[in-house]
């Protein structure tokens, strides 16, 4: 199981801390959300983050485009340091060419599913993917509840790519903690973007970090 690090749930002012820390525990994937408030109710994180991040650590940038028109800013990711991309069916004028794109950058690419979104809407897309980004909660906002629904989109996803012997990755944003993350990787999920519950309850730790990885490793 692939943990990806939402740092938007962590502390702003000593975020070097916590970054230091996940990698000290062997988390080297930070999920770094870059909002507008235009595609979500919301604006979130830069470009200068990443090439920050990218510079100092030696660490893997998760990027999630909750932007419009993020075909306009592939170039900046891939030139900040990002390692994926993955943008929303609305962020794109055309997703099949942004997510070309993102892969002739050098960036893995990804398109990411709203809770009330089915896995149909990715699947036209699924020889251009190398990751399914299922949201489980709505986007632009972290410590909300995940929802049920998306085990199905998760499912579906699942048996796709197995019926069509493809190998992107299947990763599941919003909501996870030790009761529902094993349940997502029995369904087929990848990778887990781990926010609230690791960060929140007096901050992130090490115990907290292990008692995650203690859990979820044996998947």
């Amino acid at each position: 199981m692939i943990y990806s690090s939402t740092l938007i749930c962590g502390d702003l002012l000593h975020l070097a801390r916590d970054v230091e820390l996940l990698l000290q525990e062997g988390c080297p994937t930070f999920h770094i959300d870059l909002m507008d408030a235009h595609l979500v109710p919301n604006l979130c994180f830069n470009f200068d983050l990443i090439r920050t991040l990218k510079s100092r650590y030696p660490c893997t940038i998760d990027a999630h485009l909750m932007m419009d028109n993020a075909e306009n800013y592939l170039e900046r990711l891939a030139d900040a340091g990002a390692d994926s991309a993955t943008i929303h069916l609305q962020g794109a004028q055309a997703p099949e060419q942004a997510l070309r794109r993102i892969r002739a950058l050098g960036m893995k690419a990804g398109l990411a599913l709203a809770p009330d979104e089915a896995f149909d809407l990715a699947a036209p897309y699924a020889p251009d993917l190398d990751l399914l980004l299922v949201m489980g909660v709505r986007p632009g906002f972290s410590g909300q509840s995940f929802q049920a629904t998306c085990l199905e989109t998760i499912r579906t996803a699942a048996a796709y790519r197995k019926a069509n012997q493809q190998s992107w990755l299947i990763s599941v944003d919003g909501g996870s903690d030790l009761q529902n993350g094993p349940q997502w990787a029995g369904e087929g999920a990848d990778m887990l973007v781990m926010g609230a519950f690791t960060f929140s309850h007096g901050g992130l730790s090490q115990e907290r970090i292990r008692a995650c990885r203690r859990v979820l490793d044996v998947w």
